[in-house]
């Protein structure tokens, strides 16, 4: 004999009740980071700014070279080192 199949929808309700913890009616998800977040920011900068930092890179290292050239020659004409 085949008996009819009556859901119980208090059952269900207090089992998914008790599971969610506060009751709340409606499911909210765990926040999480989108997109590339701040090394995202600094990247870009970095970027940005890396054209910039190679041509000043390159003119205090032809200024450097200058210099040192010159306290060579300064030393080896038996200058003092003192200013």
């Amino acid at each position: 004999m085949k008996v009819p199949y009556v859901c119980c929808s208090k059952k269900f309700e207090e089992h998914y009740t008790n599971q969610s913890g506060s009751g709340i009616p409606h499911y909210e998800g765990i926040s999480f980071q989108r997109g590339y977040g701040l090394g995202g920011v600094f990247r870009r900068l970095f970027r940005a700014a890396l054209p910039f930092l190679v041509r000043g890179g390159k003119v205090v290292g032809k200024e450097a070279l200058v210099t040192g050239m010159k306290v060579i020659n300064d030393v080896l004409s038996g200058k003092d080192l003192r200013f």
